[in-house]
């Protein structure tokens, strides 16, 4: 058992049980033994991800990051429970069908869940602001504003999965809305951190990838803005150059000031409210890989109203884009780079 020789820098293992794997072929090996190296080591993968689930929690800890929230920007990565417990289950297709409603008084949103799962598609949404019929930001801020207390704690999701044979731990904010150019309710937002090893450590980071808007920036840990192993996001952030734009995009940045052509030929403008700077022992951190149990993310639908329920003219909610799905059928689940995310230099 390796784990009882935290020094040894290699083994000789004969594998029979069906309860471990061996991650990487390394050195010379036979069907029936292997010469294996630590870190290879796998053990209790319950979720398949050939990371051993006893590292996943300690790996996200160390590499946390800190989140530096825009000056103009109300909102906070949030814990999902403030649209769960504020929302409206529907279907969409022709016209909105009101399914189930939350709070109710005899069913739970999670049995709500359970019980209309086998019917779930693209069709589904979460209806924010439980049943809101006036979809524009100024009566989504009221309506947050009323509720937001209860959710006051900075929450980011993990997820450890494999690249190239580096460890990848992909963190995932969840917004309430998104009051930026395409409006919309239920921001789903991320960055990955890809390090040396599974064992937290042994770990050393390698490179941080910041997705905004349908872009990406992937930056060698040397030139990472950082506090020891916690790299700084910076979330967005001012549409500059369109009047009544609100200042809560989400977008994940490595630096803060005036990022060029983020939309088109717009501009964002990112400035850090030094009383909102959240460091990793502000931040509950919540372990998607290992808490499967965390019913929400089997839903495939949209965490907000979809488009056709909403105004069409330019920047009304929901303009040129559908909320986002639950992160394990977001376009950038399990992905280091995302072919749909186009690289951006600034």
């Amino acid at each position: 058992d390796y784990y009882d020789y935290p020094q040894l820098d290699c083994i000789r293992a004969y594998v029979t049980e069906p309860g471990y794997a061996h991650g990487t072929a390394i050195g010379v090996y036979s069907t029936t033994s292997r010469t294996i190296y630590p870190d290879i080591w796998i053990g209790e993968d319950s979720d398949d991800n050939l990371i051993c689930d006893i590292y996943e929690l300690a790996l996200a800890e160390k590499f946390c990051p800190k989140i530096f929230m825009h000056e103009g920007n109300l909102m906070l990565p949030s814990p999902v429970e403030v649209l769960l417990d504020n929302a409206s289950i529907c279907w969409y297709l022709g016209s909105s069908n009101l399914i189930f409603y939350n709070p109710n008084p005899t069913t739970s949103m999670q049995d709500a869940f359970l019980t209309f799962a086998p019917s779930w598609n693209s069709h589904w949404h979460l209806d924010f602001g439980a049943r809101n019929s006036v979809r524009d930001a100024s009566y989504w801020h009221s309506y947050y504003n009323s509720i937001k207390h209860n959710y006051q704690t900075p929450t980011v999701y993990s997820h450890c999965f494999r690249h190239d044979g580096d460890f990848v731990i992909q963190y995932w904010f969840f917004y309430p809305y998104n009051d930026w150019g395409a409006d919309h309710e239920g921001d789903w937002e991320h960055i990955n951190v890809k390090v040396s090893s599974q064992n937290p450590n042994n770990a050393l980071p390698l490179e941080v990838v910041y997705y905004f808007h349908k872009k990406r920036r992937t930056m060698n840990w040397s030139y990472v803005s950082k506090d020891g192993n916690h790299p700084f996001v910076f979330v967005g952030g001012e549409f500059k150059g369109v009047g009544g734009e609100g200042e809560e995009g989400g977008g994940s940045y490595p630096t803060f000031g005036t990022i060029a052509n983020v939309a088109g030929p717009m501009d964002e403008w990112i400035w850090p409210d030094m009383n909102r700077i959240y460091t990793p022992s502000d931040i509950t951190l919540i372990n998607m890989t290992s808490n499967m149990n965390l019913w929400w993310m089997e839903f495939p639908g949209h965490w907000g109203a979809v488009d056709e329920l909403v105004d069409t003219h330019i920047f009304a909610e929901g303009e040129s884009k559908d909320p986002p799905p639950s992160p394990p059928h977001h376009e950038c689940w399990e992905i280091y780079e995302s072919s749909l995310y186009a690289n951006h230099d600034y």
